[in-house]
């Protein structure tokens, strides 16, 4: 028969039923039956609240008991605090003496609790203030009284009190001597302006009227002494040093009874030098004198003589005067009336022998555009070149022409005064065929090399008069007449009779008019490539 074994489970709000229990029975057969119960312990809880209070008699710690969820026990501590209550303390002042005492009043402050505000109201002083002054004007004396605000924001009361300082006038003379002037207080008094009201400040600041007059003192005696020196001189006089530098000065003697000048000395000295405008020329051509000239004469006394590296002096007369003279280095002496000179160094240089170079040889091609560049070392007056009509300049140094033949061309340069050098040159003209024939061709349309034509400069060759290609049976492929060279499009594109020809050798021939009317014939071989 079976027997059997039961577990139960329960909980318990009490720590004592917690465990397990076996307890043994008989079932329906008699056999023994087994229960297990298995008793848990239920949760208990305790919650803590924070309260505030205004009122001291609230506070405290109070403890309360509940049941939870589960039926055990729930406990409910609340601990209330008390809020703070304040009072503040004020202090202001005013003007009005009835607004001074201490209020006091309530109100609730940010916790809901007593807020007491004091206020202390002080007064804030007012002031009178006495002041005393002076004026010139008899409408400002007086007494005036003004109302102010102080620092406080109070009454300032300001009485001020003016009385009244002297003015003054008088008559005032001023000595002056004859043709001065004299400065007073910013004015100036003369024999043109003798009088004149001025008015002055007084030590109390008041008006003080001067009537001026002035009162004209002897005139002084004027002289003046001229005289003249030569330039580099210096002459005492009266006591003073006089040169070219200081040529002018006074001296005074001076009255003893009213202190005006007595006798006033002008002195106006002239220290001068003759000074020559020389003029000078070099030799324009070589073994030949120059030339000096004296076109005028300045400065110092007539009359004036002159010379030559102090030779043979003559008197300067029927300006300008002109010479011949040999190159090298001189000096010119000029006197005047007073036997002061000054003398002037000058030089004549040399005209070096005439060079004119216009080389052995010049090479060129028939057609070329070809400049004369000639090496000279002067200027010429004039120029002659020998032959003149293949020229495009007859009268420069440096003509152009195009060549043609081989030639000599001389150039002679002149001068006016009838120097003159001569030189020639030898052109020589390249008459190489000035014509060029590629000796391969590619048709195949990349715009290159896709053409067979003649090539060659503009300036040599006229024309292609005609151009004929033959394959290598002597069959004619193409021809083409009268057209210029260069123009690779008119040549033949590797076709004869709308066919594109295969690669191979084709000979070609030409005939070609050059610039100078000349025909050349051509023939030769190409190559065309495909």
């Amino acid at each position: 028969l079976p027997s059997d074994t039961t577990f139960l489970t329960q909980q318990s709000c009490s720590p004592l039923d917690t465990g397990i229990v076996v307890q043994s029975f008989f079932n329906q057969f008699g056999c023994d039956s087994t229960v297990f119960t298995t008793t848990t312990l239920l949760p208990s809880d305790t919650i803590f609240l924070n309260l505030q209070s205004c009122n001291s008699l609230d506070t405290g710690v109070v403890s309360q008991s509940f049941f939870n969820q589960f039926g055990c026990d729930s406990t409910v501590v609340t601990t209330t605090t008390l809020l703070p209550s304040d009072t503040t303390f004020l202090t202001q002042q005013s003007c009005s003496p009835l607004d001074t005492g201490i209020v006091a009043q309530s109100f609730f402050n940010q916790f809901g609790c007593d807020s007491t505000v004091i206020t202390t109201t002080t007064l804030l002083p007012s002031d009178t203030t006495f002041l005393t002054q002076q004026s010139c004007s008899p409408l400002d004396t007086g007494i005036v009284a003004q109302s102010f605000f102080n620092q406080f924001g109070c009454d300032s009361t300001v009485i001020t009190t003016t009385t009244l300082l002297p003015s003054y006038r008088m008559p005032l003379v001023l000595d002056i001597c004859a043709g001065d002037s004299i400065l007073f207080n910013g004015n100036y008094y003369s024999e043109a302006s003798p009088t004149g009201i001025d008015t002055l400040n007084t030590v109390n600041g008041c008006d003080s009227i001067l009537d001026i007059s002035i009162n004209v003192l002897l005139q002084p005696e004027f002289q003046v002494f001229r005289d003249t020196f030569c330039a580099g001189e210096t002459i005492e006089l009266y006591g003073q040093t006089f040169s070219v530098d200081q040529s002018t000065g006074q001296h005074i003697i001076t009255s003893q009874e009213n202190g005006c000048d007595s006798i006033i000395i002008e002195i106006d000295l002239l220290f001068s030098l003759p000074t020559a405008e020389l003029e000078l020329a070099d030799p324009t051509c070589p073994d030949s004198s120059g030339y000096w000239s004296i076109s005028r004469i300045t400065g110092g006394i007539p009359p004036y003589t002159y010379a030559i590296n102090g030779l043979n002096f003559e008197v300067a007369d029927g300006l300008p005067l002109r010479g011949p003279i040999d190159p090298g280095e001189y000096y010119l002496i000029i006197r005047d009336g007073l036997g002061c000179e000054i003398i002037q160094d000058f030089s004549i240089a040399e005209m070096p022998p005439l060079m004119l170079d216009l080389g052995l040889q010049i090479e060129g091609k028939q057609g070329d555009t070809i400049t004369l560049n000639p090496e000279i070392n002067f200027l010429p007056d004039s120029v002659v070149w020998t032959p003149s009509d293949i020229l495009d300049c007859i009268d420069c140094l440096n003509p152009t022409l195009i060549l043609e033949n081989s030639i000599v061309i001389s150039l002679r340069a002149l001068r006016d005064e009838g120097c003159e050098i001569e030189d020639e040159v030898y052109l020589q003209v390249d008459r190489r065929i000035p014509v060029y024939a590629p000796n391969a061709f590619s048709p195949n349309g990349d715009n290159s090399n896709d053409y067979f034509t003649l090539f060659a400069k503009s300036n040599q060759v006229l024309e292609i008069n005609e151009l004929t290609i033959f394959d290598r049976w002597g069959n004619q492929v193409f021809q083409k007449q009268g057209f210029p060279p260069n123009e690779e499009e008119m040549g033949w594109d590797g076709s004869s009779r709308g066919q594109q020809l295969n690669s191979g050798v084709f000979v070609y021939m030409a005939e070609v008019r050059l610039l100078d009317g000349r025909t050349l014939t051509l023939e030769g071989e190409v190559l065309l490539m495909r």
